[in-house]
């Protein structure tokens, strides 16, 4: 099932914002970007948890919104991982930076 252009956009914009911004936008948030009204926020939302792209929290918290797929980690994680790892193989040991790159998107399946 396909998405509307509109749907699509908002997809997009939340995706976007939650790389950006390591949290998800609100319902208001969305609206004001789109200059539209919390009720088509909502409607729009469901459409799209309904084609499976995102994920509505059954509380409805404000920002808890999650993207099918998308692997959100905090900034915590990566330093603690890049902490860890930096001492476990150091950098005079060779690797280019594709394969340290390819490291730390194989540890967080981005």
């Amino acid at each position: 099932m396909g998405t509307t252009d509109k749907q699509q956009a908002i997809f997009n914009f939340i995706k976007k914002y939650m790389i950006k911004n390591i949290k998800s936008p609100t319902y208001r948030e969305i609206g004001k970007a789109f200059k539209i009204s919390s009720k088509a926020v909502s409607d729009h939302l469901k459409a799209l948890e309904r084609k499976g792209l995102i994920s509505i929290p059954v509380d409805k918290s404000s920002r808890g919104l999650k993207i099918k797929g998308l692997k959100m980690v905090s900034l915590g994680d990566i330093e603690e991982f890049l902490i860890d790892w930096t001492l476990k193989a150091p950098w005079w040991k060779g690797e280019r930076i594709e394969e340290v790159r390819a490291k730390i998107m194989e540890k967080f399946n981005a």
